[in-house]
């Protein structure tokens, strides 16, 4: 007697509402479209084997819906006739739990797990001569009704499952949980284990918001960090590079053991930490249509930029990571190398900072063999970048300018001194002053804030600097020299790299931004006020907004939903009808002292609640987004989603978390604090705003725009807010008198 071979875990797509939900159809979408995909592959391995997929599920208006948006979409997607008659002879649709019981022969086994379940089956599109016979003679047909009536079929209503079956290994009957969260992975055969989506936002979010975006992401999407301004450890550019690049493999090795306690919110709820798998050894690879993100389990070298030169760095020897010592001497080394850079290497890197499509096209035909692709996989394949500047980096509390350029040189650097495409830049300044650049695809600005809030309290805290500002330690040995990547580059592969270097310096150019310092009063006044930090920030941001421009406008804030698993932000409005009651009340001077306090006390109320369901999943905006990915892909025209979606954010705010780690005690250690980061504007005509509330007496404000809008203007800004922060102080103060 031949016994039927299942291999299950669970279902491999979870659908946990009714049809007509937004989250409901998103899920099915996504599970319509890895049939298409699978069939296709199918197709282009020239497969002999005929195969069958058996979509099942417990509810029948599910799975008729399923059925209807698959025809769909296979009418949409599939351009040859035959193939969209084809691809309907090997999928089937079964539903329902109210049919009689089929009787499963003699040649195998089954456990039935109700003998009174019976199956609403909808064969009418399927040619069952396409697929042989299984099981000693027994017809597909009856194989199918045999492996839906056993006990992996005992599952949660509203669940879905995929079962394959094929007609050359009649003894296996595979069913296949499929993930959806990253790429898909063919290991030559159809039969592959896929990727499985919990999250019916956050895939599309990365794909449609990040990786299909054609324009540079220099500026546009990647963000910024720096260094905590009022304390300088050492002025050693290799001394500082060697204990940041340790620090930062300390935290990859605390990862690996599972040593980073996660973040919990008031100290009971954990929030999930997905983003933190692909910190390292992770890069943007560009394509012709849509990027991918490559995440590698292991690197054990960096990639280093330095005078013009790519250089790799190998971290470990004999199976022990280098100490700051002994990589104080590699990058020293590097530092004092005069070679010239090979022809077209110096600005190499613009090919990450322009066009997308430019990069994706060059990388195919300059860098997919010989020499440049060893050398571009030593870049794409390291732990890291790090790259050594050319210039000094100062704060001067007299001279804003200085901090302005500060952030200004993490944000976008020359324009080809940064592989903008790694997961995240470590730049180093000529005066050991530090920051990095951070691509935005694979995570939030809170991720790498946590990296690098612990790169910091690790440098000074841990590790620290002797007398002289040089690593404190001794070298165990000669550390190995870095290798330094050859080039192969024609003038063709030139002439793209001085294209997209253009492209880079005029976006650069165009930046607009303004450091600004607020150290009149900080979190410590607003919790005496009762009113949320947060809060009190954005409603200031409402009021500069309004004097600034003369209107209101749509307003983002960031806030993160990784309270759900594999979850990653949702929008808060802060522009409400109470917040505009109130910055009306506030230019019109006919309001009293307890009038303006009354609004403003509820307009940061109507913020907070808002946040919080935000947190919680009670958002609209990312709803609404999937909702048009959908209409997309159904080709169906919705008037409503087509509006909402193309409004522009002409103020797009988020705050920097800070207190991520235990290692960092800001009452000892004041000046550790980090000054935040920020990033480009999301509107031409339209400002960008990061802060951080960084101590009881400190707020840095990273406020950005464009030039070439004469309706922005980040200085002016700036002043807007610091008058806004004082007026709100006004009213409190008046009101406890």
């Amino acid at each position: 007697m031949q016994k039927l071979i299942v291999e299950c875990d669970h279902p491999f797509l979870e659908i946990t509402g009714m049809p007509g939900t937004g989250k409901t159809y998103c899920l099915i979408l996504k599970m319509v479209r890895v049939f298409i995909e699978l069939w296709q592959l199918h197709k282009e391995q020239n497969h002999k084997e005929k195969e069958l997929i058996v979509v099942y599920n417990r509810n029948e208006r599910t799975i008729r819906f399923i059925k209807k948006m698959f025809q769909r979409l296979v009418e949409n997607q599939m351009s040859r006739i035959d193939d969209k008659k084809e691809i309907q002879k090997f999928i089937i649709f079964v539903g329902g739990q109210n049919c009689q019981d089929i009787d499963t022969g003699e040649n195998f086994v089954v456990h039935q797990y109700d003998t009174r379940t019976r199956f609403n089956i909808f064969f009418d599109d399927v040619n069952w001569d396409h697929f042989g016979l299984f099981y000693g003679e027994r017809p597909a047909k009856e194989m199918a009704y045999a492996i839906l009536r056993s006990n992996f079929c005992w599952y949660t209503s509203y669940r879905t499952m995929i079962i394959i079956m094929n007609q050359y290994r009649p003894k296996e009957i595979r069913v296949y949980q499929v993930h959806l969260t990253d790429s898909l992975r063919y290991p030559g055969s159809i039969h592959a284990v896929l990727n499985r989506s919990t999250n019916y936002v956050s895939d599309w979010w990365e794909e449609y918001v990040y990786l299909r975006g054609r324009s540079p992401i220099m500026v546009n999407s990647n963000f910024y960090g720096i260094d905590a301004i009022l304390r300088h450890p050492s002025s050693i550019q290799a001394t500082r590079a060697a204990n940041i690049v340790y620090s930062a493999m300390m935290f990859r090795r605390s990862l690996e053991r599972q040593e980073i306690q996660p973040i919990m919110v008031q100290n009971i709820v954990p929030l999930c930490s997905s983003q933190y798998e692909r910190i390292f050894n992770t890069t943007r690879i560009p394509g012709l249509e849509t990027d991918k993100i490559v995440h590698l389990p292991d690197s054990t070298h960096i990639a280093v930029f330095c005078n013009g030169k790519f250089w790799k760095v190998t971290l470990y020897h004999k199976g022990r990571l280098m100490k700051p010592a002994e990589l104080e001497i590699v990058f020293q080394k590097i530092l004092d190398d005069t070679s010239a850079p090979e022809k077209g290497e110096e600005k190499l890197a613009a090919l990450t900072a322009g066009e997308r499509t430019t990069w994706a096209r060059a990388r195919q035909q300059f860098f997919s063999k010989g020499m440049n692709k060893i050398s571009l996989d030593a870049i794409e394949k390291a732990a890291f970048f790090l790259s050594f500047d050319d210039e000094d980096y100062n704060y001067d509390p007299k001279d804003h300018s200085k901090l302005d350029h500060y952030g200004r040189v993490f944000l976008h650097g020359k324009g080809y001194d940064r592989w903008f495409d790694k997961s995240f830049t470590i730049c180093i300044g000529k005066n050991g002053k530090i920051g990095f650049n951070a691509e935005h695809s694979w995570a939030d600005a809170a991720v790498v804030a946590h990296l690098w809030e612990f790169v910091l309290s690790e440098d000074v805290i841990v590790l620290g600097y002797k007398s002289d500002g040089h690593c404190i330690g001794i070298p165990e040995f000669d550390p190995p020299s870095a290798s330094k990547l050859r080039w192969e580059l024609p003038d063709e592969c030139i002439q793209v790299i001085e294209k997209s270097n253009k492209v880079a310096q005029a976006l650069l150019n165009d930046v607009d931004l303004r450091l600004y310092v607020h150290d009149g009063y900080g979190k410590g006044l607003m919790k005496k006020f009762r009113v949320s930090p947060d809060a009190y920030i954005q409603m200031a941001l409402q009021l500069a907004y309004y004097r600034d421009a003369g209107k209101f406008n749509l307003t983002y804030e960031a806030s993160m939903t990784r309270l759900f698993k594999e979850g990653r932000t949702e929008t808060v409005r802060p522009c409400t009808i109470e917040s505009c009651a109130w910055v009306k009340a506030m230019e019109n001077p006919h309001s009293s002292s307890k009038e303006r306090f009354d609004l403003l006390r509820v307009a940061c109320q109507v913020h907070q609640r808002g946040y919080q369901d935000a947190m919680c999943g009670k958002g609209i905006d990312r709803h609404l987004f999937c909702l048009y990915v959908i209409t997309k892909y159904l080709e169906v025209d919705s008037p409503f989603l087509k509006e909402v979606l193309s409004e522009p954010w002409r103020l797009s705010t988020s705050q920097t978390p800070h207190g991520q780690t235990n290692k960092l005690d800001l009452n000892r250690h004041p000046d550790c604090i980090s000054a935040g980061g920020g990033f480009g504007p999301v509107a031409d005509d339209g400002y960008g705003v990061s802060y951080i509330v960084a101590g009881e007496n400190l707020i840095f404000f990273h406020i950005s725009a464009k030039k070439s809008s004469p309706e922005t203007d980040s200085d002016r800004f700036a002043r807007q807010i610091e008058r806004a922060l004082s007026d709100m102080r006004t009213i409190f103060e008046e009101k406890e008198k």
